[in-house]
């Protein structure tokens, strides 16, 4: 039987937004049966924490008021002797803050594979923190993007181009199935039947 292998997820948090919902599935969608799985974060609870928490698998906080000085050198140090000690063969970060707290200390922890993934365009980034997470991901092997548009904005920058994946989001559709009838939206609404419905599929958020 094949030996199983220890992959730690990495995210900033778990409250609602799209790079957590997508966190979230693919930490409940790995298969047991060949990956163990911890979790490990920057922030506790959220909203999507409850989801994880029926999975059962190791979670870790990683508090830090800021990504660098004395209290972020405190946590990435326990973060590199937590991979050593799991034996972690494969860590994969999500996001600006997870990419740029994480990757350092595994790469001093030598986890054999690392994977980065940037999930937005850097308008919300200044200069120095697109900065930032460039040099913490060439400590990565692969950075995963989850659309065209922001591999052709890395390669831009200059990032090299066998090393930017493209990955798209998934979507679990069975979560819908039994609300697919337009009818039965109106009425959990309280609105006529022939009342117009309009959908925003998007976080509600001034920067959206």
């Amino acid at each position: 039987m094949p030996e199983t292998l220890e992959i730690l997820e990495f995210a900033n948090a778990l409250a609602i937004g799209g790079t957590e919902r997508q966190f979230v599935n693919l930490v409940k969608g790995i298969d047991p049966e060949r990956f163990r799985v911890h979790v490990a974060t920057l922030a506790c609870g959220g909203q999507l924490m409850a989801e994880i928490d029926e999975t059962r698998v190791p979670v870790a906080a990683y508090r830090v008021r800021h990504l660098y000085g004395p209290g972020a050198m405190r946590q990435q140090l326990r973060l590199a002797r937590y991979l050593r000690r799991e034996r972690v063969q494969l860590i994969h970060t999500h996001g600006f803050y997870a990419n740029s707290f994480a990757l350092p200390p595994a790469w001093l922890a030598r986890t054999p594979v690392r994977i980065a993934s940037i999930r937005d365009d850097g308008s919300v980034w200044t200069t120095a923190q697109r900065a930032v997470e460039r040099m913490a991901c060439r400590l990565a092997d692969c950075t995963v993007v989850n659309a065209e548009t922001i591999r052709t904005r890395l390669l831009s920058e200059g990032w090299p181009a066998d090393g930017v994946a493209v990955i798209p989001n998934g979507v679990d559709i069975a979560r819908f199935q039994e609300h697919n009838q337009p009818s039965g939206v109106r009425a959990g609404l309280g609105l006529p039947a022939s009342a117009p419905i309009v959908g925003v599929l998007a976080r509600l958020a001034p920067c959206k």
